[in-house]
């Protein structure tokens, strides 16, 4: 397993089992990812050089590690300290100085279990980067098509687990799957448009993609069975309520919930927010007319 999916797995561990009074022992961390005493140290000294990432050590025979806050409220890690690390694993630097280069992406999914960014997609990622922060052009071939791309990029986005790329190309806004980017380089500079930045905010908004505003979703089940279909297709994330029959779960954005509740097959639920309904079926009418096009 990579290293960068050891780290994860210490965070998330960690974060499983936070509590302002119970100390993890390096032993537990240890067992938990089946490695030595020393090779689990070294995991949460690199965790540690993350600004982001609050590790609290207590030293002695009562001693041990833990979160100082939850992360993102419940098992989860921002998508661009992950992507962060994987570059710097990739240049040999410091993850905070990886960060501190990174452009405001737009967070939409929660990290859970290993996460793989495959060397194609991370290739491309590290020169969009670039890209974006020196206002430069790039140009590329986009799946098997013969013609080049020549493109202002504005931002990168995640979303349903894949990164897009919102990008100026002849006058017109357009999104590109990053893994579909090919043969990609540095182009000329280029100055960017207050209207196209507003633009591309005013999509993300209305496909539900939303930055640093957290949305809740509320629902009423008709029975056990379908609580405990929420449970598992939101992974434990929300709060089920066994005699009222709800469950509460909080996202980083109303995208992020919108993809688990897509993957529920049960209609044996009613949603108590309407405002929240409405949004949902806003964005799944904007799926359609999206892909129809």
């Amino acid at each position: 397993m990579s290293k960068i999916s050891q780290e994860l797995k210490v965070l998330l561990y960690l974060n499983q089992r936070y509590t302002r009074t119970k100390w993890i022992t390096i032993k537990e961390i240890a067992n938990y990812l089946e490695v030595s005493d020393r090779q689990a140290r070294r995991y949460l000294e690199d965790l540690n050089m993350i600004p982001e990432i609050d590790i609290e050590t207590k030293l002695g025979r009562d001693g041990g590690y833990r979160l100082i806050t939850p992360l993102d409220k419940g098992f989860a890690m921002p998508e661009n300290i992950v992507l962060a690390m994987s570059i710097a694993m990739k240049r040999n630097e410091k993850i905070e100085s990886v960060l501190s280069e990174l452009p405001n992406y737009v967070i939409t999914d929660s990290i859970v279990g290993d996460n793989k960014i495959g060397n194609d997609v991370l290739d491309n990622l590290e020169v969009i980067i670039k890209a974006i922060q020196n206002q430069k052009q790039v140009a590329f071939y986009y799946q098997n098509l013969e013609h080049i791309y020549l493109v202002d990029p504005y931002k990168v986005v995640l979303t349903n687990h894949t990164y897009y790329l919102y990008a100026r190309h002849d006058d017109i806004t357009k999104k590109f799957d990053i893994s579909y980017i090919h043969d990609l380089r540095q182009s000329g500079s280029f100055k960017p448009l207050d209207k196209v930045i507003s633009e591309i905010n005013e999509k993300l908004h209305r496909y539900g993609i939303k930055n640093g505003k957290e949305t809740t979703l509320r629902v009423k089940c008709a029975d056990l069975k379908a609580l405990l279909t929420f449970d598992k297709y939101f992974e434990g994330k929300g709060t089920k309520d066994l005699e009222e029959l709800t469950y509460t779960v909080v996202g980083s954005s109303e995208n992020e919930l919108y993809y688990s509740l897509f993957r529920i097959s049960t209609k044996s639920y009613e949603f108590l927010d309407e405002d929240f309904k409405n949004n949902y079926l806003t964005y799944l009418r904007n799926q359609i007319r999206s892909i129809e096009k």
